[in-house]
């Protein structure tokens, strides 16, 4: 028996090697959705909301596969200048069942945000870790509203 020579060797090695790569490209593209993007709404309270308080955001979705994941959450707000700031509220273990439902956000308004009023939003990130060295990264923001300052004037 004749042993392959050592360029049959080097081109068995390449050709399995781009093999490996296709595979590799492949796994990593795939679109891996776990909450339905349609379905996940952030409900914010009703009512004027201040800086310094603390509000209850209501996260409604579809979750369509069971993994955990880390939650941030950000109130993101525009500066006089029309700068949108993103301010890190809070940190959490994403863990909720595959399926409807809903979870109440507690979200603390810092008291320091410059240039109240101004147009804010509350934007929730979360990481979910769906397979071994893939993460799927879900993002939502509620709607706009008034964030006013903590005095009960609200005034510039």
């Amino acid at each position: 028996m004749k042993l392959p020579s050592h360029a049959n060797l080097i081109t068995y090695s390449l050709f399995i090697l781009s093999g490996l790569i296709f595979a590799w490209t492949v796994y990593t593209n795939l679109t891996v959705d776990v909450i339905d993007d349609k379905s996940w709404h952030l409900v914010l309270p009703a009512g004027e909301i201040r800086a310094g308080q603390t509000i209850y955001v209501k996260s409604e979705y579809r979750k369509l596969r069971q993994v955990e994941g880390n939650a941030e959450r950000y109130i993101e707000c525009r500066t006089k200048d029309g700068v949108q700031v993103a301010y890190l509220v809070s940190k959490a273990v994403a863990n909720r069942a595959k399926g409807s439902g809903g979870t109440g956000l507690p979200i603390p308004i810092p008291d320091n945000i410059p240039d109240l009023p101004a147009r804010c939003n509350i934007r929730v990130v979360v990481k979910y870790h769906v397979m071994p060295l893939r993460d799927v990264i879900e993002v939502k923001s509620s709607k706009d509203f008034t964030l006013l300052r903590a005095d009960a004037s609200g005034g510039s």
